[in-house]
This record gives structure tokens, C-alpha cells and sequence, in this order.
């Protein structure tokens, strides 16, 4: 066999991955690095999303189980909450609005069980997609070339492993270690996972929309995805990768900020 027909062979020769799904999902943690090169070479999302999709539906289960969330009691402090910051309270209702409000927290009341568990079945696959998508966007204008289904794959490792595996088996810990009743649910997240979640109720706004974007499982995933997008990219350097990751999260953060202090 001549040359030229040795490096044809090799050319059409399809790449395969060194890594099995089962140890890309634990090498996202511990081994980054190659992990993300070995996606780079074979991108895969079928075992990262259906982990999600099942990580998401076991903990939600566990975790409304263990605490026995009383729906209407939730929802009825969170609608009065709400009537608060209007300078407003129940009692002061007339009696049509009265019977509005507390239409809407029995219909409220009502789907969250159901909105419980589809809305981490949704996103498992959605909120991958997208972050993929925009951050697909980010490295071609940075003259970075990948393809959408390598940076999709990347997101949805990263995704399955930090922000769903990680901080939702914390979750799931500390509702066996703590009372039960010493939880808030409107908060989103069981454990502290920010320093806007220290601060005493009345702080300023501001702040306590600014320090809540600075999530630890959020920085950590920004991180991984500054390691994962010049594995998986021709053209990109670290510091380019860096720039998109980092500038992308600082317009969200900065809008969500915005829309926290205009709407609260």
C-alpha cells in the first residue's frame, strides 16, 4: 500500500472514543481535561441527558417525600409575600379579589406536584440545548470551528455531573440531616450555595441579586466549560475560551440582576 493511499485509509478512518459514557460522567470531575477531548473526538448525549432526566425525577421524588410539602400553605405564603411588597395584605381585600387570590393558590396548588416533576424533565434536555447553542454561537464569532453537537455534548456532561449530580445529592443530604420544617422551598436550592442566600431579609436588592449569581456550582460549570471548549474547538485558545464563557455569564448575570431589582 503506497503512501498516499496509507493516509487516505486514515483520513476516512472515523475517530473512536477512549472513554466509555459511565467514565466520561466521572471524568468530568476528576479528569477534565482528557474527558473533554475524548468528547471532542466522539460526542455523545444520550447517557448524560437520561442520567439528568433520572437524576432530576429520584431527587424531586425524595426530596418532596421527605419533606412533605403542604402546597397550598407554600403557594399562600408566597402569593401574601408577593401582596406585601405591593403594600398590600389579605384582609384588606375586597371580597371578589379575595376569592382570586385564593382561586390562584388552590389552581397553583394543584399543578406543582406535576409541574414538580416535568419541569427538571424538561430541562434536563432544554436548558443543555440552549447553553449549547449560545455558547456554540460565542466560539464561532470568536473564530473558534466545533460543531453544535460536540458543544452540546460538553454541556450536557457538565450539566449531568455539577449542577444536577453534585448539588442535587447535596440536597438530597441535608434533607435527612435537618429539620424538615426548617426549609424554604421558594428558594430554589436547599443548601446555601451563594452568599445572596446570607443575607437577612430587607437587604438591598441589588446585592442580593449581585451575590446570588456568584453560585459556586454555577462558577465551578464556568470553569469546566473554559477546559472543555478548546478540547473540543480548532482555533480557540484557553483565553478565548475564558472570554467567552465568562463574558456570555457576565450579560446574563447582569440582566438577571436588572430584571431581580425592577421586579421585586
Amino acid at each position: 500500500m503506497s503512501e498516499e493511499q496509507t493516509e487516505v485509509k486514515q483520513e476516512i478512518t472515523p475517530p473512536t472514543a477512549k472513554l466509555g459514557p459511565i467514565e466520561r460522567i466521572i471524568g468530568t470531575l476528576i479528569s477534565p481535561s482528557e474527558t473533554f477531548k475524548d468528547i471532542g473526538l466522539v460526542p455523545g448525549v444520550i447517557v448524560p441527558v437520561v442520567l439528568s432526566i433520572i437524576i432530576s425525577l429520584g431527587s424531586t421524588a425524595i426530596i418532596l417525600y421527605k419533606l412533605n410539602v403542604k402546597w397550598e400553605a407554600l403557594y399562600e405564603k408566597v402569593f401574601s409575600e408577593q401582596l406585601e411588597k405591593q403594600g398590600k395584605s389579605y384582609k384588606d381585600l375586597p371580597p371578589d379579589q379575595k376569592e382570586q387570590f385564593d382561586t390562584q393558590i388552590k389552581t397553583a396548588a394543584k399543578a406543582a406536584p406535576y409541574l414538580s416533576y416535568i419541569s427538571p424533565m424538561v430541562s434536563s434536555i432544554a436548558v443543555p440545548m440552549i447553553l449549547a447553542l449560545i455558547f456554540y454561537g460565542g466560539v464561532t464569532l470568536m473564530g473558534g470551528q466545533t460543531q453544535y453537537k460536540k458543544v452540546f455534548s460538553l454541556v450536557a456532561h457538565i450539566f449531568c455531573t455539577v449542577t444536577l449530580a453534585i448539588q442535587l445529592s447535596l440536597n438530597v443530604l441535608i434533607v435527612f440531616i435537618k429539620d424538615p420544617s426548617s426549609f424554604d422551598l421558594t428558594k430554589g436550592t436547599l443548601i446555601t450555595t451563594n452568599p445572596g442566600m446570607l443575607l437577612p431579609a430587607g437587604s438591598n436588592k441589588a446585592l442580593v441579586a449581585a451575590l446570588t449569581q456568584l453560585d459556586i456550582f454555577t462558577i465551578w460549570a464556568l470553569i469546566l466549560l473554559t477546559i472543555g471548549l478548546p478540547a473540543i474547538s480548532k482555533n480557540l485558545s484557553r483565553g478565548f475560551a475564558t472570554a467567552i464563557v465568562f463574558g456570555l455569564w457576565g450579560v446574563y448575570a447582569a440582566v438577571a440582576i436588572l430584571l431581580k431589582i425592577l421586579f421585586s
